[in-house]
């Protein structure tokens, strides 16, 4: 895996092991990405369901200001948590171990609940 474009474009990820996470293809995220062009840049993105947090780390590559990850997968959450530190990303990005649909995961208990931005809310299916 890698990032496609940004100040991280070119620079590699782990997908988690297995199965149960699969990350957007690289085409699928190029034109994602490309369709949301500008809305990226200093924005509040909620990646929910983040698996290897493929597209919270390309938003905050495109000038994302902030990235929270919510991912309840073990193998998944240790996997993102090194995505996050081997890209140098942990002051601008949050990992948190929690189910996707609780509300309550969504914000930091003692701040303001800004609205995000941006929510990216992929969850895993059977294959």
């Amino acid at each position: 895996m890698r990032i496609i474009s940004g100040e991280l474009g070119g620079r590699q990820f782990e997908a988690p092991p297995g199965e149960g996470t699969r990350p957007l293809l690289d085409r699928v995220r190029t034109a994602l990405f490309d369709w949301l062009g500008a809305k990226v840049e200093d924005a509040r993105v909620l990646d929910l369901y983040a698996g290897s947090g493929s597209q919270g780390l390309e938003a905050l590559s495109r000038g994302a200001r902030h990235a929270r990850f919510l991912e309840r997968g073990a193998p998944a959450l240790a996997t993102l948590k090194r995505n996050v530190a081997e890209l140098a990303v942990e002051e601008r990005a949050r990992v948190v171990r929690n189910d996707a649909l609780s509300e309550r995961a969504w914000h930091e208990p003692d701040t303001a609940r800004e609205p995000w931005d941006i929510v990216f809310c992929d969850p895993p299916f059977a294959v």
